[in-house]
C-alpha cells in the first residue's frame, strides 16, 4: 500500500505531465494550492478522504481496493 508521500509524488509527476497548474485542482477539492504543494512534496501528516480522491480524480489517477481471493483470509 503506498504511503500519503508516495501518492503526493504520484499527484504531482502526473499533474505536471498533463499540464496542469495546482490553483484549478487545489480549487476543485476546496484546499489552497499551498497545501495541494504541501501534499506533493510529502510535507502533510494526513489529508482527508474526500480531498485526496478529488485530487485523484482530477490528474486521472484512480484508486483500485483489491481484496485477498478468500474473504476470511487475513489482511497482511
Amino acid at each position: 500500500m503506498p504511503t500519503l508521500q508516495e501518492l503526493g509524488q504520484a499527484v504531482a509527476k502526473r499533474r505536471k505531465s498533463l499540464g496542469l497548474r495546482q490553483g484549478p485542482i487545489a480549487a476543485l477539492a476546496g484546499i489552497s494550492p499551498e497545501t495541494l504543494s504541501r501534499f506533493e512534496r510529502g510535507h502533510v501528516a494526513e489529508f482527508g478522504t474526500r480531498k485526496l480522491l478529488v485530487v485523484m480524480e482530477a490528474v486521472g489517477i484512480e484508486l483500485q481496493l483489491l481484496t485477498p481471493p478468500d474473504d476470511d483470509a487475513p489482511l497482511p
